[in-house]
């Protein structure tokens, strides 16, 4: 199935964009000559199959520096070289916990704005401030539109949050 954006109204500050289904029988080739492929209801497996990936890397990353610091605590570094390879382990292993659980949540998010934009027509500033949401933090000046869609603003968020972790360890401070 294609999907394909439709521009309604004739004022740029009033337009609204809205989502269509473009409804091709099973056998039809899209314009580029392929066949459509086939969802599973109505969800491609790839993004279902990112977020958990995700979720799972950043806890087993999550477990993975747990345990990393865990081998050392009550030792005695024996040189300043050891000592600087043990924070780079533990600041790798919580940059890999920070990026599997931004790709998951950012997933999630982009999954929700189209899931949004197929249920009912979006204003096109709504639709540039819902793209650009994990980028610009000017996004969320249109409050009405991040008020009405309480997970959007959750998942970006929940981003934001995860993607300003610092991989400054407390042996650093």
């Amino acid at each position: 199935m294609a999907d394909r954006l439709i521009m309604n109204g004739q004022n740029k500050a009033h337009s609204y964009v809205s989502l269509q289904t473009d409804h091709r029988t099973k056998h039809e080739k899209t314009p580029s000559g392929r066949k459509p492929r086939k969802p599973f209801n109505g969800i491609h497996w790839r993004a279902p199959a990112i977020m958990v990936a995700g979720l799972l890397a950043g806890i087993a990353f999550a477990l993975g520096h747990h345990f990393f610091y865990r081998r050392f605590e009550g030792q005695a570094v024996k040189s300043e070289s050891q000592q600087r390879w043990i924070t780079r382990g533990g600041t790798a292993f919580a940059f890999l916990v920070k990026m599997s659980l931004a790709i998951a949540t950012s997933t999630a998010y982009i999954q929700q704005v189209w899931k949004r934009l197929g249920e009912r027509a979006v204003r096109v500033e709504g639709v540039d401030a819902m793209f650009v949401g994990l980028r610009d933090l000017s996004a969320f000046v249109n409050l009405k539109l991040w008020l009405g869609n309480p997970m959007l603003l959750a998942l970006a968020l929940i981003t934001w949050y995860v993607s300003s972790w610092t991989g400054q360890t407390s042996s650093e401070n």
